[in-house]
């Protein structure tokens, strides 16, 4: 009896034993999908061949409300889970300054990440919004961080081109800025201009939107017109690519690209942010405008 109750009990602690391994393996699969949902950076949108559908909007006028001389904002609501805001910047002036983060060269190493709020307030700077792809170097929530895609600030590149995605490209004129999207990364294509900042794909080119897969998210998008003298910011939430092509190009670009979005979708305006959420991730990439005169030396 003895024995057969051994036996009885020993199977009993073998079934706690494999219970226990199973929600130990249910937890840290639980764990390590947050960790990536919340800290990886990727994207899950790409070139498609399917036919590219209309997707009509019921606004029919553009009301633009004055930020400052330099830049206009319209934002619009379909419900509270479907909102964007565009903001439109005239780089043609002088008292203009361009701030990209990382600030410094890293010789391609990781470095610590920064929430655009933060980053906003540290320069002044009337506009920032994520930019560029990144890699962490670890899961971990004060993981340092790498981004996949050209950065060059002041000429001087801090990180190398990636040529499987698009670019925006900053050149400095006497008067101001130009800027341009560039389809493909590549040494040759940025050579030319004061500051690159990495993106993932082009979404509109020439006045033509591409067709991307339809999938909705938060995201976050820049433009230019024809004349490269204006840069169209976009932010919003639960949208396609094509649906920020859209509204890009009927608010005025004519050429446009993806910037890293979900988690790391993050726009400021004068220190506050356009998009409705409480968490800021911390991001690899930022490109910040500010003005000249409100600069504290």
């Amino acid at each position: 009896m003895k024995q057969n109750h051994f036996i009885k009990h020993s199977k009993t602690q073998e079934k706690n034993i494999v219970s226990i391994k199973q929600h130990f393996l249910l937890i840290l699969s639980t764990t390590l999908l947050i960790s990536f949902t919340f800290f990886s950076c990727k994207t899950t949108d790409f070139h498609e061949t399917s036919p590219q559908e209309q997707i009509l909007f019921s606004y029919d006028e553009i009301n633009w409300i004055k930020i400052n001389e330099y830049a206009h904002q319209f934002d619009y609501k379909f419900t509270n889970k479907k909102y964007f805001s565009i903001v439109k910047v005239n780089l043609d002036s002088p008292d203009l300054i361009i701030n990209i983060y990382p600030e410094y060269e890293q010789n391609n190493k990781w470095y610590k990440p920064i929430s655009v709020k933060k980053y906003a307030k540290k320069t002044n700077s009337f506009i920032a919004i994520n930019t560029t792809p990144f890699r962490k170097e670890n899961i971990l929530f004060n993981s340092k961080v790498k981004p996949v895609g050209t950065i060059i600030s002041n000429k001087k590149e801090l990180f190398p081109p990636n040529e499987k995605y698009s670019a925006l490209a900053i050149k400095k004129t006497e008067n101001g800025y130009l800027a341009k999207i560039i389809e493909t990364q590549s040494n040759d294509s940025l050579k030319n201009y004061d500051y690159t900042i990495g993106g993932f794909w082009t979404i509109i080119q020439n006045k033509k939107i591409i067709p991307f897969k339809k999938i909705l998210d938060t995201r976050c998008a820049i433009g230019t017109d024809e004349t490269n003298k204006i840069l169209y910011f976009f932010i919003g939430n639960n949208f396609t690519y094509e649906e920020c092509a859209e509204i890009l190009l009927k608010t005025g670009s004519s050429d446009a690209l993806q910037f890293d979005s979900g988690n790391s979708s993050a726009l400021y305006v004068n220190n506050k942010s356009l998009l409705k959420k409480t968490f800021t991730r911390d991001v690899a990439a930022i490109l910040g405008i500010a003005n000249i005169s409100q600069i504290n030396y």
